[in-house]
């Protein structure tokens, strides 16, 4: 892997909530990307894919990788993949990110925003279960099987909305994806990790909270500027975060590292 510093997670984040002219980046895509977008009936999916593609080329050319198109395979579990190094995208409405390591590496995005709390039921293992009912007032039992909303504060929305981000990270990293069990894991987000309750092997997250552009879904307008980034490797390394608004720049690689400042957790 041509990196510099073997220590360092480098993540390329576009918000384009503004929106884009996809098409004028298509000749730059890998065949595999534009399989997906054109096998994709939803232009706003449509638009996170390309989206996403971007912030690869990105990636790809802080490495010294061949970026237009960029070369990276996906396993046959769905993960993607390339020689010499690890990669990790994500991608939701108005926001893309790619990360690259010298390690194994997982990436998610989330807008914040309210959720249903019943969502707890189905990610949040026993002792954070436990956590979580002190920030709510419940009106029901937590149950899956149950369809009302419980009440609750915010604190609640963001303890759910940050353990599924460093989940879905570290489910990202193992490569089994969503289907390999959100509860199975732990996030303590005092201490920056995630563990596996099964074996109690620890994974490092970086949790970061950004801010973005509104953007729409649809006739839908997300007003919501915050969004959260979980970056999770098997051992703790250097995280170099570099973010724009324009794809253009973000394509071309043309971007500053963020400062610590603009992380507010």
């Amino acid at each position: 892997m041509v990196m510099n510093e073997s220590n360092v997670t480098r993540v390329f984040v576009l918000d384009y909530g503004k929106g884009f002219n996809i098409e004028e980046f298509f000749p730059f895509f890998s065949e595999e990307r534009m399989r997906k977008i054109e096998n994709c009936r939803h232009s706003d999916m449509r638009v996170q894919l390309a989206a996403a593609e971007i912030t690869v080329c990105a990636a790809m050319k802080s490495i010294g990788r061949d970026y237009a198109p960029p070369r990276y395979n996906y396993a046959a579990c769905g993960m993607p993949c390339m020689e010499g190094g690890y990669i990790s995208i994500t991608h939701t409405h108005g926001i893309a990110a790619c990360a690259v390591s010298h390690q194994r590496v997982g990436i998610d995005v989330e807008r914040i925003r309210p959720v249903n709390h019943l969502l707890a039921a189905r990610i949040l293992c026993d002792e954070e279960l436990a956590e979580f009912r002190k920030l709510i007032e419940l009106r029901k039992p937590i149950a899956p099987d149950k369809e009302e909303k419980l009440c609750g504060s915010m604190d609640a929305d963001d303890y759910i909305l940050q353990a599924w981000t460093a989940k879905e990270s570290v489910l990202k990293l193992t490569g089994a994806g969503l289907g390999g069990g959100m509860k199975s894991f732990l996030y303590d987000k005092n201490r920056n990790y995630i563990r596996a309750n099964a074996n109690g092997v620890q994974y490092p997250v970086d949790m970061l909270k950004l801010v973005v552009s509104e953007c729409r879904r649809g006739n839908e307008v997300l007003d919501s500027r915050n969004a959260l980034l979980a970056v999770c490797t098997e051992t703790q390394t250097e995280l170099k975060v570099f973010m724009t608004d324009s794809p253009s720049e973000c394509f071309e690689g043309n971007m500053i590292p963020m400062t610590m400042s603009r992380f507010d957790m």
